[in-house]
């Protein structure tokens, strides 16, 4: 690893005086800083954060407690990492309990990480760590915080699912279409980030606006998502009128939704539309690809870092507060 040592050495000035050009300091001519930087960077130097913490007293670690790797999650993370990386921060990543309701687990995760002291803290979907009980014990040490994709009066970054599928109802509508059903969960299904209702919500919404016929095909909790889809065939044949369109609640259950509308010779969208809703790369894998509403997950992640940049800074919170709501767009592809 490249020191400052090795720096000074090649540019034939003191460490200190190194140390001063990449902190951009005082003291030192415009010249020897323009050395400096080109030999700290042709060396490859990458500053030690965790010796620079124990110099400075200065805490350089965000700590984020998440739950899932899901492709969605992960690029709410990668986001979230690189903001703060690029703010001089590093992040460290705690994965709450393997099961939801586990409150032992939780105390004892959340009790470790406070442990840490860590300069900011985020709370990811499906940590399983209750939100308002998290938010409680950093707001008691002083450690700002951010939730993302969660629920109850503390400061977070969601997504707008309800207006997305609002709008995709909208839009099967521009298409003519009038039986339009929503398939998927009819509440939420974890404790810490919204899920089903909130996109159940847009569908109602839009479908009283439009005065439309409402048809859910609701789906059993206990049901994955892959299983959910294929089951739902039969209350969709069964419809009297069979819907013209219908609006899933994920990729996944879309994906499986139309494996069986095509073991059944129903064309897709001839004889029906299909919206899914995440965009997961799997939509476009799906035949006909799928078209599907898709989240604003990078966006929640740099979101979510700036957030913890402004509280770390002392900014007043605006005038609106912390939270921020997303809005999620409707990809349009061959299903619909």
């Amino acid at each position: 690893m490249v020191s400052l040592k090795d720096i000074a050495a090649v540019v034939g000035v003191s460490i200190r005086t190194v140390n001063r050009a990449l902190k951009k300091e005082a003291y030192v001519s415009e010249d020897v800083r323009k050395q400096v930087l080109e030999v700290a960077q042709r060396l490859g130097y990458r500053p030690h954060l965790a010796a620079r913490s124990l110099k400075t007293g200065k805490n350089t670690e965000v700590g984020a407690i998440v739950g899932s790797l899901d492709e969605l999650h992960m690029a709410k993370m990668l986001a979230f990492e690189r903001a703060l990386r690029a703010a001089g921060y590093s992040v460290h990543l705690v994965f709450g309990p393997h099961e939801d309701g586990d409150r032992r687990a939780s105390k004892r995760i959340l009790r470790s990480f406070v442990e840490r002291r860590p300069v900011a803290a985020a709370l990811f979907p499906q940590a399983h760590v209750p939100p308002g009980e998290a938010a409680a014990q950093f707001d008691s040490l002083e450690i700002p915080y951010v939730a993302i994709n969660s629920t109850g009066g503390i400061d977070k970054i969601c997504i707008d699912r309800q207006q997305g599928v609002y709008d995709s109802i909208l839009y099967l509508a521009s298409l003519g279409k009038r039986n339009i059903a929503y398939l998927g969960y009819t509440s939420d299904r974890h404790g810490d980030y919204v899920s089903g209702r909130m996109r159940l919500d847009g569908y109602e919404r839009a479908m009283y606006q439009m005065n439309l016929p409402q048809r859910v095909l609701a789906v059993e909790p206990h049901l994955s998502e892959t299983e959910a889809g294929c089951r739902a065939i039969w209350a969709f044949l069964a419809g009297r009128p069979r819907p013209d369109a219908v609006q899933v609640y994920s990729d996944v259950m879309a994906a499986s939704f139309l494996a069986a509308l095509h073991e059944h010779n129903i064309r897709v969208p001839e004889d029906v539309a299909v919206i899914g809703f995440d965009n997961r790369r799997i939509a476009q894998l799906c035949w006909p690809r799928l078209t599907t509403v898709s989240q604003a997950n990078a966006e929640v992640g740099a979101a979510a870092a700036d957030v913890l940049l402004a509280k770390m800074r002392g900014e007043p919170a605006p005038p609106e507060g912390w939270s921020r709501l997303l809005p999620p767009k409707l990809v349009v592809r061959e299903t619909a």
